[in-house]
């Protein structure tokens, strides 16, 4: 199951939410320049204090006071530590958006391609692999390309790219059920229905997902629990066009 939902659909809030996540903002910015004055004044009062520094601190009528010189330092150099500070942060947020947003126009490409003469071919593949490699954190481009790299017939890459999506979103049921499948057809039927299981769990109404555990366990000789699951998917997905063929294995079964 590939994902085909075009990320142009409101990127915007997404950057927000990123900007959002990585920005320090005031109230951590205020604390940020506290951290520094405290850091400064600290310097100061070791050195004048302990270390008999002169001129920085000296007795005045409500006791030990600062030199006004000293103040000035004390608000001036946590105030140019914050400016470089959130400068940098800036730019690495900027180069980070930079790469999602480029990241999502691969995405968008490549999704593009499903249903044409350009479906699973190096054209797609390319896609959404510069997808992945802009933005290592975004699972559903690791899914679509597990789902070229299976129709290519590349299974073990296929199922490297889709646990590596169930990783970055433990809740992705799709890329849970690819992995499923890419486990079937490597010949490791018990961990394809455990992830087959797994994907039911997350999206109990997957027709596809009820289909491919349905054949696995009939696979295994557990006609019973089998048949529960392609009773589903025709109840799902009535209208497939794979209806006859699995009413007449659902029929075998029982």
């Amino acid at each position: 199951m590939n994902d085909r939902q075009l990320k142009e659909n409101g990127p915007e809030l997404e950057l927000s939410r990123r900007v959002h996540a990585l920005r320090l903002g005031w109230l951590g910015t205020l604390g940020l320049y506290g951290l520094f004055f405290a850091l400064v004044q600290l310097v100061f009062y070791l050195y004048a204090g302990l270390l008999g520094g002169p001129g920085v601190y000296y007795r005045g009528e409500s006791g030990l006071a600062v030199a006004a010189w000293a103040w000035w330092v004390s608000f001036l150099v946590p105030v140019l530590v914050c400016l470089v500070f959130l400068r940098g942060q800036d730019a690495r947020n900027r180069g980070l958006l930079t790469r999602t947003w480029d990241s999502w126009r691969w995405f968008d490409h490549g999704v593009l391609m499903f249903d044409t003469d350009l479906e699973f071919t190096g054209n797609q593949e390319e896609s959404f692999a510069r997808a992945a490699n802009l933005d290592p954190d975004d699972p559903y481009a690791l899914n679509n390309l597990g789902s070229v790299y299976l129709q290519q017939g590349r299974v073990e890459e296929a199922a490297a790219a889709y646990r590596k999506a169930v990783r970055l979103n433990p809740g992705y049921h799709k890329a849970y059920a690819n992995l499923g499948v890419a486990y079937a057809r490597l010949g490791e039927i018990k961990r394809a229905v455990g992830f087959y299981r797994k994907a039911l769990k997350l999206e109990p109404k997957d027709p596809a997902t009820h289909l491919n555990l349905g054949a696995a366990l009939a696979g295994q000789g557990k006609n019973t629990q089998a048949a529960a699951h392609l009773r589903e998917f025709l109840r799902l997905a009535p209208d497939h066009p794979r209806k006859e063929e699995i009413s007449g294995l659902l029929r075998r079964l029982v």
